[in-house]
């Protein structure tokens, strides 16, 4: 009942973010930015490193003259023998634009899917948490760095760097 009701308050507060925010629709010249590079970060409640993938795609949408980018992620946790832990997440990012800056701040919101599993010789065990995910960080050019704030059961935090090496990310 608790997770559901969770899950329930999580997908009302993205709606309400998405509403709130009132895009509006950005001139389509066909030059949308794009990018798809590794990640490395850190789990600062777990106190674990973890890999992964980022993909990244401009979207014909503004935020308050801003672009919107659509940021999915696949993050694999470097653990001990027989665990298994994993997230997917997506989001929507901002990056302010700074005049005469490469540096833009990106802040952002999205659904994380978290997943653990654990084998042992008395059998296996797994978990599944969906949690907001409240993204604020920094862009230069095809690099990144954000701290993800993970909010749900199972809350937690995590820092990520990466680099995004296919396409012009602005």
């Amino acid at each position: 009942m608790i997770r559901n009701r969770s899950s329930s308050i999580m997908g009302s507060a993205a709606l309400f973010v998405l509403l709130v925010s009132t895009p509006a629709l950005a001139q389509d010249n066909g030059a949308r930015p794009i990018g798809f590079g590794p990640i490395a970060g850190y789990d600062l409640d777990f106190s674990k490193l973890f890999l992964g993938g980022a993909f990244r795609i401009g979207l014909p949408l503004l935020i308050a003259e801003n672009p919107v980018l659509l940021d999915a992620d696949f993050e694999y946790y470097l653990d001990t023998p027989g665990v298994t832990v994993f997230s997917i997440q997506a989001a929507g990012l901002v990056p302010l634009v700074l005049q005469g800056s490469p540096v833009r701040p990106v802040v952002g919101a999205g659904l994380n899917y978290f997943r653990s599993s654990v084998s042992t010789a008395l059998g296996s065990f797994s978990s599944s948490n969906i949690q907001l995910a409240l993204v604020g960080g920094i862009m230069v050019r095809a690099f990144f760095a954000d701290l993800n704030l993970r909010v749900g059961d199972g809350s937690t935090a995590v820092v990520r760097v990466g680099f995004l090496a296919l396409g012009n990310m602005m």
